[in-house]
């Protein structure tokens, strides 16, 4: 139902768009994000305003588009129904290397580094993983979300089956965040870009700290090619004592190969002339480099369009 309601809403932007493209003779480049009260979708918005400002050069403009989050996104570039999109790493090298349609999407350019994030109360009775119990209320994430990629991952290396837990959700990020401060959510599993205001809020009005991953968790998830070890700053979790250990992907902007060079070229050649203007939009972006963007940090082909602009770099 969700992810329905959201292509019908895709297709009236993109109708009310579409007269504007062509009176302006821009063509459109429609990119996918993901939840408002996620690190996607304002992310999509810097992309998609700094595409824009060069639109009268290279004759494209951009629009963002909600979705439902990376799955979605993967299948909606796949199917023409967005040109371009962010996606987690991991989920998109599944996608590619686990399904044949998936044969043809291409890497365009890392954007920044993305923590999973175990969020309790800090007044809760969950301090550890070694606290939660089949009767915890667990939000697993929407159909679709990279968040329920994420829950499902972690339940097979926890060995948890789903049935045994009586509580599990499946809400929207919005809807966890009014959830977990309505104390009727006791844990959210998610991934997201730090520092992400969304969260900070939740530290300070609702009493949101980070655990840890179990050591099973963290051990599994560094062995392969997607996660690296990552501590949460304290100026980044007010609540906890001590920073909690993690580990975090990369969210990578992608296409997929029947794109042309010619759109490929527009946003990363408008990203990187406006570099600095887009790594000040938001904090998470502040710490990535252009070389971070240009290393391939998946092992899906890089759009033919991307390693021309690269390699004139």
């Amino acid at each position: 139902m969700f992810n329905t309601l959201i292509k019908y809403l895709n297709i009236i932007i993109f109708l009310f768009f579409s007269s504007f493209v062509l009176a302006d003779g821009n063509k459109l480049i429609v990119l996918g994000g993901a939840s408002t009260k996620g690190s996607f979708w304002p992310v999509s918005n810097s992309i998609c305003n700094i595409v824009n400002k060069d639109k009268d050069i290279h004759n494209f403009r951009c629009l963002p588009s909600v979705t439902g989050g990376s799955v979605y996104n993967i299948n909606a570039v796949l199917t023409g129904e967005l040109d371009m999109a962010l996606a987690m790493t991991n989920v998109l090298h599944e996608q590619y290397h686990n399904t044949d349609d998936g044969k043809s999407l291409r890497f365009l350019s890392n954007l920044y580094k993305e923590p999973v994030l175990v969020i309790v109360k800090k007044e809760g009775g969950i301090k550890s993983f070694d606290d939660i119990e089949p009767s915890t209320i667990i939000n697993i994430g929407n159909a679709g979300s990279g968040e329920r990629v994420l829950a499902d991952k972690m339940f097979t290396i926890m060995n948890w089956n789903k049935t045994n837990f009586s509580n599990l959700t499946t809400y929207t990020t919005n809807e966890s965040i009014a959830s977990f401060c309505n104390n009727e959510l006791d844990v959210i599993v998610t991934a997201i870009g730090l520092p992400n205001d969304n969260y900070t809020y939740l530290a300070k009005e609702c009493d949101a700290m980070y655990i840890s991953l179990s050591d099973r968790l963290l051990d599994n998830f560094v062995e392969g090619p997607f996660y690296a070890e990552y501590n949460i700053p304290l100026e980044l979790s007010p609540n906890n004592t001590e920073a909690a250990k993690t580990a975090h992907t990369n969210i990578i902007l992608f296409s997929k190969h029947e794109n042309s060079n010619e759109m490929i070229n527009a946003v990363l050649s408008s990203l990187f002339k406006y570099f600095d203007e887009f790594a000040e939009s938001m904090p998470l972006l502040s710490l990535s480099t252009k070389e971070y963007y240009s290393s391939q940090s998946i092992q899906i082909p890089i759009h033919s369009g991307a390693e021309i602009f690269y390699q004139k770099q």
